[in-house]
C-alpha cells in the first residue's frame, strides 16, 4: 500500500523466504516509530490491517508525547495485565479461550532498560567515566552523558556484541514482549522502536525462531532493514553521530544477526532453550505458535 508512510513497514511472514509458507500472514507487522505519522495515515494503518496492539520498545522520552495521533487511538495498558499465571496457559489454549482483552493498546517496553545500564554499560565505564557520567546526571545534563556512553562504551562494544548484551541482560523486557503474543486477542501487532533496526529486529528474531523459521530467513527478514531505510541513512548517520555511536550502529550488517543466532545457540543449545531458560516457557511457546501457524 504505497500511501502508507511508514518507515521499514512490513508483514514478517511474507518478508521471509517463500518456504515458510506456514505462517499466518496479516498478523505480526514491524516497522519504524509510528510517531511520525498524520493522524489520517495512523487512521490508514488501522484499518488497512485491523491493528490491535502496538508493542513500543523504546525508552521512555522526558517529552510529553500525549498529543501525537498513535496515542490517542491506542492508549498505554499497564504489561501486568496480560503477564498471565504460568498455569493458566495450559488450560486456556487447550480450549481456545478468549482474553478478557478485546480493546486497542499499546504497551511501551523500556527495552534498554535498568538491567542493560547496570549489567552492561555501567560496568564497561572506566573509574573516570563513572565519575564524568555522575557528574553530569547530577546538573541535569542527561543528554551529554549518553554521548559519552556512545563514545567509551558503546562504539567500542559494537552492535553485534551489543545483541549478544542485549540477550543476556535484557531479560526481563524480553519476556514481557513475548507475553504479549501469547493472547490470541492482541493481534494483529505491530512492534516498533526507533527505526525498527535493533529492538525491534531481536524480538521478531525470537518469535521468528519460536516459528521454526530458518536462520537464513531471519537474516533475511533483518536485512532488508537496510533497504527499507536506504533513503534516509544520511539522516541516521547523523542522528548516530549526535550520540556518540559509530557509522557501524546506522546498518543492519547480516553479521549482527548471524553471531546473535550462533552466541544464544552456543551458549544455550538453542533459541528455543535460551527463552525456557529465562522464563518463557515451553507452554508459552507453543501458544506463540498455535496464534501464528497455519493447521496443517
Amino acid at each position: 500500500m504505497s500511501e502508507i508512510k511508514l518507515l521499514n513497514f512490513r508483514d514478517i511472514a511474507l518478508s521471509t523466504s517463500p518456504s515458510n509458507k506456514h505462517l499466518k500472514s496479516g498478523m505480526v507487522f514491524r516497522s519504524a516509530s509510528l510517531d511520525s505519522l498524520c493522524d489520517q495515515e495512523v487512521e490508514t494503518i488501522i484499518k488497512s490491517y485491523n491493528i490491535h496492539t502496538i508493542i513500543d520498545l523504546r525508552s521512555r522520552s522526558k517529552k510529553d508525547d500525549s498529543h501525537l495521533p498513535i496515542c490517542k487511538m491506542f492508549p498505554e495498558t499497564p504489561l501486568n495485565q496480560i503477564t498471565l499465571p504460568k498455569q493458566s496457559f495450559k488450560e486456556k489454549f487447550n480450549h481456545h479461550e478468549s482474553s478478557t482483552i478485546t480493546k486497542r493498546q499499546s504497551y511501551r517496553i523500556d527495552f534498554v532498560g535498568k538491567g542493560f545500564q547496570r549489567s552492561c554499560v555501567w560496568k564497561a565505564c572506566s573509574f573516570r567515566l563513572k565519575l564524568k557520567l555522575i557528574a553530569l546526571l547530577a546538573i541535569q545534563q542527561h543528554d551529554k552523558a549518553a554521548v559519552w556512553v556512545g563514545r567509551k562504551v558503546m562504539t567500542p562494544m559494537g552492535v553485534a556484541t551489543m545483541y549478544q548484551h542485549f540477550v543476556s541482560n535484557c531479560q526481563v523486557e524480553i519476556i514481557s514482549a513475548l507475553r504479549i503474543f501469547v493472547d490470541s486477542s492482541q493481534y494483529p501487532i505491530i512492534v516498533h522502536c526507533t527505526h525498527g533496526k535493533d529492538r525491534t529486529a531481536i524480538v521478531i528474531a525470537l518469535i521468528l525462531s519460536i516459528l521454526d523459521v530458518s536462520r537464513d530467513s531471519i537474516i533475511e527478514d533483518y536485512v532488508q532493514t537496510q533497504t527499507e531505510l536506504a533513503h534516509i541513512r544520511a539522516d541516521i548517520l547523523e542522528d548516530m553521530e549526535e550520540a556518540g555511536l559509530s557509522e557501524e550502529f546506522a546498518d543492519a550488517d547480516p553479521k549482527n544477526m548471524n553471531m546473535l543466532l550462533s552466541f544464544l545457540e552456543s551458549n544455550y543449545g538453542s533459541i528455543k532453550q535460551y527463552l525456557k531458560s529465562i522464563g518463557f516457557s515451553e507452554t508459552e511457546q507453543d501458544a506463540v505458535r498455535e496464534n501464528l501457524i497455519l493447521l496443517a
